[in-house]
């Protein structure tokens, strides 16, 4: 008999910043929970000082 092969769930997310609570922690929690964590371009994120680029943010979620 075959098993069935089962993966990963997956979850796309995008971080309010770029901060490491923000942005490593997700992966290290999602990989905890079992899932795929895609995460965009850190270079892509804002800042507390400094807005992210929302056109290439959109673009990616839209894509994912």
């Amino acid at each position: 008999m075959r098993e069935a092969q089962v993966s990963e769930p997956t979850v796309a997310i995008v971080p309010l910043d770029d901060r490491s609570v923000n942005y490593e922690c997700l992966q290290m929690l999602g990989a905890a929970a079992g899932l795929t964590v895609l995460l965009p371009p850190k270079a892509w994120l804002g800042t507390p000082w400094r807005a992210g680029d929302t056109a290439k943010l959109g673009d990616w979620l839209a894509r994912t």
